[in-house]
């Protein structure tokens, strides 16, 4: 495992409404997990407010996605990309696979609860 992040339900919320020169100035504090740190056949856990979602790096920038509203909804897998993350539909960071504090947008518009902690585990950890 490359990492474990969390944030307590206490830690510094975004300040909301605000400019996207703000927006991007706040989210380069929070903990989080960017596009170009991941590579294929890596595994991601996300836990959210209200689910959690596991993640598998497929190659071109896809996911195969299980959890959270995929699975109530009996979707699971399914290989998508990640828009980014951002405040619910606004402002999304493209960058970004997850970051505590923000939500993740899928490409089929599906936008998650808040992130409350990730953990990366590599490939050549998992051989």
């Amino acid at each position: 495992m490359i990492r474990t992040v969390s944030t307590k339900r206490s830690a510094r919320k975004l300040n909301r409404p605000m400019e996207l020169y703000h927006f991007t100035k706040q989210v380069e504090d929070l903990p989080a997990l960017y596009k170009s740190e991941i590579t294929e056949g890596d595994h991601i856990r996300v836990k959210t407010r209200n689910s959690v979602y596991d993640l598998k790096v497929l190659e071109n920038d896809s996911f195969r996605v299980w959890g959270g509203r995929f699975d109530q909804k009996e979707l699971s897998p399914l290989e998508m990309t990640i828009t980014g993350c951002g405040l619910g539909g606004a402002f999304v960071k493209t960058d970004l696979v997850a970051a505590c504090g923000l939500s993740i947008e899928f490409e089929n518009r599906v936008i998650t609860s808040t992130v409350i902690s990730f953990a990366v585990f590599k490939n050549e950890q998992l051989n």
